[in-house]
């Protein structure tokens, strides 16, 4: 496998086996803030890259860039960066962060209709049907139709659970 390497401005991608090290600039011009906070390899091997002040990055294995999505359709009116990036079953990207859960749709996220607004920093699937989501201070339990979420279980404080922070 490849090593990817982020920071400002930059993206290297070095091959141990052939010692090749590629070095891609992510877009955006100078601006210094403009850095990647996370990568997640997808299960077609593209690699999704969050760029702090930038947006959403789809790359090839390789690191060259496929498609671009514009960090204030991802965020909002807010600054806050993308806390994670996941796949479903059919590979498509979901983005978690302070607008709540956004579901590559295309050329574009949308809102995945279901779960309330506000910040969620992770998922996690326990089937093609089923996921867990992470909040400040509770964990939820969805079940995804295909179109929409609905809430089945909420753990938190009231549940006896210890309040948690992410």
């Amino acid at each position: 496998g490849r090593l990817w390497l982020g920071r400002a401005g930059r993206i290297s991608v070095y091959d141990p086996a052939t010692r090749a090290l590629r070095d891609w600039r992510i877009g955006g011009g100078s601006d210094l803030r403009q850095r990647i906070d996370l990568m997640r390899q997808a299960p077609d091997g593209t690699v999704w890259v969050s760029v702090m002040n930038l947006g959403l990055q789809q790359r090839s294995a390789e690191g060259r860039l496929l498609r671009s999505f514009d960090g204030a359709m991802l965020r909002g009116d807010t600054d806050a960066p993308v806390e994670q990036i996941r796949f479903d079953a059919t590979g498509r990207a979901w983005v978690m962060g302070e607008t709540g859960i956004l579901r590559e749709q295309g050329d574009r996220f949308e809102a995945v209709p279901g779960v309330s607004r506000g910040p969620i920093y992770d998922l996690v699937w326990i089937d093609p049907r089923q996921m867990w989501i992470a909040r400040q201070g509770a964990f939820e339990r969805y079940q995804w139709d295909g179109l929409s979420l609905r809430l089945i279980q909420r753990v938190d404080a009231g549940a006896g659970v210890p309040p948690v922070s992410m």
